[in-house]
């Protein structure tokens, strides 16, 4: 997974800049590199679908990336139909993305991957044998 983004604090506000196209890129790269389903840029935005078993696996993911967000301050744009979760990050303060985004699409990947992915497997290999 991509780095883990480190705050660079001054009077309790972060300092940040929109990423230009290739640090973007490079970015998204390394935030894909080691997943199934990739994130892609829409509309300017770091976009992704998760799709879980129903309606309450979405709303446990919603609810725990949005402890994250609060805490971290820097919130998702998300909709919800069901089992899928459509996500676009940006970063409005910059007016573009920036290291926060990469920050929260990542974390969304650790939970997806630690509390929802890991079950779906394990039920796929409860079933091939």
């Amino acid at each position: 997974m991509a780095e883990k983004f480190q705050p660079n604090l001054q009077n309790n506000k972060m300092t940040l800049t929109a990423l230009n196209s290739e640090e973007i890129m490079e970015k998204l790269g390394a935030l894909n590199e080691p997943l199934n389903s990739a994130w892609v840029i829409e509309s300017e935005k770091l976009s992704k679908t998760f799709i879980f078993n129903n309606f309450i696996e979405a709303f446990g993911f919603m609810s725990k990336v949005a402890l994250y967000a609060e805490k971290v301050n820097h919130h998702p744009e998300w909709f919800n139909v069901y089992k899928t979760v459509r996500v676009q990050l940006t970063t409005h303060e910059v007016g573009g993305i920036s290291e926060k985004d990469f920050d929260l699409a990542n974390t969304m990947e650790n939970i997806y991957l630690t509390e929802y992915q890991q079950f779906k497997t394990l039920v796929v290999c409860l079933h091939l044998h």
